[in-house]
């Protein structure tokens, strides 16, 4: 067993993965809501893609998508991924 001290970014990584599954947040039908809003997004900002994405702990699920076909990338690949460890 590991006895080493656990860092922030580690605590808050595992509970916002812990939240995420407790929302049910991945693999649901995408909100029309949701959807409404990034088709709005790309009008606002005049950019052919917009996206509302998910990270968990190995991929980057998109919740709703504007001009993009993929559903989820890997992580890995996620900018978003990045910004969430971020302090």
């Amino acid at each position: 067993m590991y006895k080493g001290k656990v860092s922030p970014e580690e605590i808050r990584e595992s509970a916002r993965l812990r939240a995420l599954e407790e929302y049910g947040a991945f693999d649901a039908d995408s909100d029309s809501t949701l959807r409404g809003l990034v088709t709005l997004a790309a009008q606002i900002c005049g950019t052919p893609i917009a996206l509302v994405s998910i990270v968990d702990d190995h991929r980057q699920w998109f919740a709703a998508r504007v001009g993009l076909d993929a559903h989820e990338t890997p992580r890995d690949q996620a900018f978003c991924a990045h910004a969430i460890l971020a302090p």
